[in-house]
């Protein structure tokens, strides 16, 4: 059930659907962790990170991103290549606008957050306001 809203969550970003997009990572995140499925959390705190991403929350997308890194290192789940390259733009998105500096202290916070920061995070983001194409976009 997660899989498949998360992949009609992409589905629906790419289209330009943020907020359909962000409600729909947020129900997988939600029972990710209610059946404490590590990898699904990580997937979804990514999806809701891609969306912060291009409605112009990048310091929010960025400590998402780093947050679903940490996760993936804490339980040997690294990200699948095809996800890298689906993610790339968003993450091309935050460093445009953060910059070099900015960028590292965002990823050092989102390293920092635990689990439960991080899902709340991620429930908590507000919804899309100032929308912003990714980098292979613009």
């Amino acid at each position: 059930v997660t899989q498949c809203a998360r992949s009609l969550a992409h589905l629906v970003l790419a289209r330009g659907e943020w907020e359909r997009a962000e409600a729909l990572f947020r129900e997988s995140l939600q029972v990710s962790g209610e059946t404490g499925h590590k990898q699904g959390l990580a997937e979804s705190l990514e999806g809701v990170a891609a969306v912060a991403a291009v409605s112009g929350r990048a310091g929010r997308a960025l400590r998402l991103f780093a947050a679903a890194d940490a996760l993936r290192k804490a339980v040997d789940q690294p990200r699948h290549p095809d996800d890298g390259v689906t993610l790339a733009p968003y993450l091309a998105a935050t460093r445009a606008r953060l910059g070099t500096v900015t960028w590292e202290a965002a990823w050092a916070e989102g390293c920092a957050l635990s689990l439960d920061q991080g899902i709340a995070e991620a429930a908590a983001a507000a919804r899309p306001a100032s929308p912003v194409r990714p980098a292979s976009e613009a």
